[in-house]
């Protein structure tokens, strides 16, 4: 039922996204195998995606934002959406969310660093395109950080206001790519990191992206949760923006101990959980 024009509801297209998760996962292969001649074999692919995300921002290079501006025409009269389709907008709709805008500033920063580890080829003019794409996007993102409400909001049109926690998730492949100065404090996107970890820390909180029990809540809006989000979020909020939380880090992980426990008892394990009890999918 999904990828089809027109289709209502969640049921649409994720391109952008899928796109960016095929650059992560060879990016990773790349920097586990260390394989200099599958990426001489692959650069131009990845040109490629350099071009194809910039023009899913805008064709036009003087109006870019560095993240992503425009639906694909495959959708039709449909929106496009994100890999976490079964929320509500704050996280279902791909355009002009945050979690993919950071999660463009990721692709861009990935790209930058694969064309420099690609020596053979003369690629400074998209080496200089994507770091630029990449500060773009940081500074969209910032500039949008909203200091009455404590948090950046989801979606950066028509006024939302929304809070969600997967903003921070994409700061996990600069991470795992070794990419440690992209993610510092002290680095170039230093500001930038600064304000998603503030932003993080603003939205843990009863009433907007916490549980009454301390479990994590993805989005305010919306009681439905996914257990690997919710690990990989934390993960991101320890071993990258380095937050420590003390006893409540016990609190978040009974919380979700007895999701899976007692909630969620006739499905071991599920991945979908919504308010504590089982959603049945994953």
């Amino acid at each position: 039922q999904y990828e089809l024009p027109d289709n209502p509801g969640c049921f649409s297209y994720m391109t952008h996204e899928e796109l960016l998760n095929w650059l992560f996962c060879a990016a990773i292969y790349y920097r586990a195998s260390g394989d200099k001649q599958w990426l001489h074999r692959r650069v131009n692919i990845f040109v490629d995606i350099l071009r194809s995300m910039q023009n899913r921002d805008n064709p036009d290079a003087e109006k870019r934002t560095g993240i992503m501006n425009f639906d694909s025409s495959r959708c039709g009269r449909q929106s496009e959406i994100t890999t976490y389709d079964s929320l509500d907008p704050s996280l279902g709709q791909a355009r002009r969310n945050t979690y993919m805008g950071v999660k463009c500033w990721a692709g861009y920063v990935t790209l930058e660093w694969l064309f420099k580890e690609e020596a053979d080829h003369c690629l400074q003019e998209y080496i200089l395109s994507a770091g630029a794409s990449a500060r773009l996007a940081a500074k969209t993102i910032s500039v949008a950080y909203d200091e009455n409400l404590g948090h950046i909001p989801a979606i950066l049109e028509n006024g939302d206001t929304s809070a969600i926690i997967p903003i921070i998730e994409p700061l996990v492949y600069p991470k795992q790519l070794g990419l440690e100065v992209a993610v510092s404090l002290e680095g170039e996107y230093g500001e930038f990191i600064g304000l998603l970890k503030k932003h993080l820390t603003h939205v843990l909180k009863e009433g907007v992206c916490l549980f009454p029990d301390k479990g994590w809540k993805l989005t305010a809006n919306n009681d439905n949760s996914w257990m690997s989000k919710i690990f990989l979020c934390q993960y991101v909020a320890e071993e990258v923006l380095k937050l420590d939380f003390g006893k409540e880090a016990e609190e978040y992980d009974r919380a979700h101990d007895n999701w899976w426990r007692v909630g969620c008892s006739v499905h071991s394990v599920v991945d979908q959980v919504i308010a504590g009890k089982s959603g049945g999918r994953g």
